[in-house]
């Protein structure tokens, strides 16, 4: 469950729509996906082009266009992002913590003993 409110520096941040906090809310569980498994290195250093990826798509003549494949609104758009970027400030809660290890599948590696690439 999202908390109803944030501090964020000198602002609370009132998460008083439920389509913007369950954004804000996935963004934060990406940050912390991707610092502790796919792309820990984002977490620590992030180019703008990075950041504007995270949101926005090109659209093949020099500009950029909101990923609709991911969003469906501008409150999805506006909550992932500062979701994301509320990580690297905001340390992740226990509650938080665990309801995204939940999510967690762990997927044996079979042993081949042939070692071909499949």
């Amino acid at each position: 469950m999202a908390p109803q409110h944030i501090q964020w520096g000198n602002i609370t941040l009132h998460l008083d729509n439920e389509m913007f906090r369950t954004s804000f809310t996935n963004g934060r569980s990406m940050y912390f996906d991707d610092r502790e498994y796919e792309f820990p290195h984002l977490a620590h250093h992030m180019t703008t082009r990075e950041a504007v990826g995270s949101v926005l798509d090109e659209d093949g003549k020099g500009g950029y266009r909101f990923d609709r494949m991911a969003f469906n609104h501008p409150l999805d758009i506006l909550g992932f992002f500062l979701g994301y970027m509320s990580g690297s400030i905001i340390a992740e809660s226990a509650e938080e913590y665990e309801e995204r290890h939940k999510r967690v599948v762990i997927v044996p590696e079979e042993a081949c003993s042939t070692r071909r690439a499949l």
